[in-house]
């Protein structure tokens, strides 16, 4: 089972919409604290118009570094937008499920790289490359 949701991202990887979205971006994430040996989703990855809450493809993502105290996991999930237009609409998403090792405490990070296929601006692929850094507590 996974711990309750620490963050999300949303809209075209945190709420950059599909209009005027850019071919790369970086991004820090956290510090997330979360429970030693717990499984917990720390974000959600998704790409929707915020305008016309219209869904569009999965990312495809994948481990770029993996946390050097723990494993962390890409999962199929879904969440509610909390504002705007599209508030209360449920979308798919893919979710970064993180668990620490045994006996574990204290900071932890990994970088995950998501990649929508999107056609905006004259640019096929929206690239997204995410440090995520953890406190095991």
């Amino acid at each position: 089972m996974i711990g309750g949701r620490v963050g999300v991202m949303f809209g075209f990887v945190v709420a950059a919409a599909l209009v005027g979205a850019r071919p790369a971006a970086a991004e820090d994430k956290g510090p997330f604290s979360v429970r030693a040996g717990v499984a917990t989703k720390l974000v959600s990855y998704a790409s929707y118009s915020p305008e016309t809450c219209y869904f569009g493809p999965l990312p495809r993502m994948r481990v770029l570094q993996p946390p050097a105290h723990g494993v962390v996991e890409i999962v199929k999930d879904s969440f509610v937008a909390k504002d705007g237009r599209c508030q209360g609409k449920t979308f798919k998403s893919m979710g970064v499920v993180y668990r620490s090792s045994a006996g574990f405490r204290g900071r932890d990070t990994m970088t995950i790289e998501s990649i929508t296929e999107v056609y905006v601006d004259g640019m096929p692929l929206r690239t997204n490359t995410s440090t995520i850094t953890v406190d095991v507590k």
